[in-house]
């Protein structure tokens, strides 16, 4: 080793270990700052990297999109002792390709460094091995929503991520662990406690039955498609997640979104207040029928299809809760033309709703809905945010996690949507440059045309 001790030279390029102590013992296991690895000389990858090869331009937006943010808070992250560590770029260039080409195997990762010029390329040429791989995934969990939201701020300034329009929904992802689908009883037998390698992993809902794993929810861009917020829990109805997700579109765009389009899971009279209360307009379906009975009139007054009030019917307590159920008189109903349509079985509809709450909002919101307006958004709505959800559990094979934990759910999901998002970001720049190129080309005309 050399014993060169130049100030200011870097202890990687001295090739040297730091002198600790009194009598100078050689530690190599201790240095005096933080230090990276420096990239392989000569470079093992071409410079000029093959735009004709298979995913060329997904390695080019993964690699200009990280290299144009700001990750001085990750490198903070590590510590002035220990082994030299990679890069974080390099790092972070080779799990966002990784999954945005479906790899998520640490050692398949470890094997595509040393092999796959896409990866050298989007790395600088750095060969991991998977435990480095593994433990730097993990060491993103509570530095990824600052990253995305650099990339959805990038996307903002080109007017691709607004909070005009967002479409919200939710699907469920099996855990990493054993899959697990259980009947009502056997849910009533175990609760929560059952034999998984996952304890932080839920018994949620799925289209196929009950199902290991958690739930995620994704607000979207209407306009563009970009991602704008995700958040996995364990909760197994979508029912009160939109506030949630109000809160966490709030968190990256700096403001609540305009306009908030969902399916009818989401329909609760809380979210609703909520989203009135912030000046979010709520476009929710009635989960309950007997709620589109009710129509509102002079914007608070609630009427049934003849223009007659709902008196109070009775207090009860609804999950937990106190409920306020109101409901027409027969006796009010009585010559009513539509008296047996409404009246199925002797009973007329009920207007249930939260004590202390006020039902117009939720009326208005299911008006709204209904709406030749509503229902048009309802169907971009889909064409939006389903999208989403195939490309993830279908095309990049994430219908099941590999990591475990609530924070490894996090973590996959959030490094999908990133590299989801600098795909969009670069698409727009070569957009812009084509609609710059034909306005030139256009002007060009224009001159040898007078």
């Amino acid at each position: 080793m050399s014993s060169s001790s130049e100030p200011g030279l870097d202890l990687f390029e001295a090739g040297e270990f730091v002198l600790c102590g009194e009598d100078s013992v050689r530690r190599p296991h201790v240095r005096s700052r933080r230090v990276f690895r420096r990239p392989p000389t000569p470079e093992l990858f071409p410079v000029e990297f093959d735009m004709t090869s298979r995913h060329a331009r997904t390695c080019l937006a993964i690699r200009d999109g990280v290299a144009a943010l700001d990750l001085s808070f990750l490198v903070e992250s590590y510590q002035d002792f220990g082994g030299v560590a990679y890069d974080v770029r390099g790092m972070l260039c080779i799990l966002l390709l990784g999954y945005e080409l479906g790899i998520d195997s640490s050692r398949t990762l470890e094997d595509a460094c040393r092999h796959d010029d896409r990866f050298r390329f989007v790395s600088g040429g750095i060969k991991p091995d998977d435990r480095t791989i593994g433990r730097f995934r993990r060491r993103l969990e509570s530095h990824l929503k600052p990253i995305h939201k650099q990339v959805v701020g990038k996307l903002a300034k080109k007017k691709l991520a607004s909070a005009r329009q967002v479409a919200v929904d939710g699907t469920k992802l099996k855990a990493a662990s054993a899959f697990v689908r259980v009947g009502k009883e056997a849910l009533e037998q175990y609760g929560m406690d059952l034999p998984t390698s996952d304890p932080e992993a839920g018994v949620v809902l799925g289209k196929a039955g009950f199902l290991l794993g958690y739930n995620l929810q994704a607000c979207v861009d209407m306009e563009s498609g970009v991602v704008l917020a995700a958040r996995v829990n364990t909760t197994g109805s979508d029912r009160g997640q939109l506030a949630a997700m109000l809160e966490e579109a709030k968190d990256v765009l700096g403001e609540f979104p305009g306009e908030v389009v969902a399916d009818r899971g989401y329909d609760s009279s809380k979210c609703r207040e909520y989203g009135e209360k912030n000046g979010v307009e709520i476009l929710v379906g009635a989960q309950d029928p007997s709620q589109v009975f009710w129509t509102v009139v002079d914007e608070n007054t609630i009427v049934c299809p003849m223009g007659r009030e709902p008196t109070l019917h009775r207090t009860h307590i609804s999950k937990g809760e106190p409920v306020v159920s109101r409901t027409i008189p027969a006796a009010a109903c009585a010559g009513c033309p539509f008296y047996k349509e409404c009246r199925t079985g002797g009973n007329s509809p009920i207007l249930n709703f939260p004590k202390g709450m006020d039902p117009v909002h939720r009326l208005l919101g299911i008006q709204r809905a209904r709406s030749a307006t509503g229902k048009e958004a309802m169907k971009r709505r889909m064409a939006t945010i389903e999208p989403f959800f195939g490309r993830l559990k279908w095309n990049r094979g994430k219908s099941r996690l590999r990591l475990r934990g609530l924070g490894g759910a996090t973590i996959e999901i959030m490094l999908h949507i990133i590299a989801a998002n600098l795909k969009r970001l670069q698409q727009a720049f070569i957009l812009l440059l084509l609609g710059l190129r034909e306005q030139k080309n256009t002007q060009r005309h224009c001159v040898h045309a007078s």
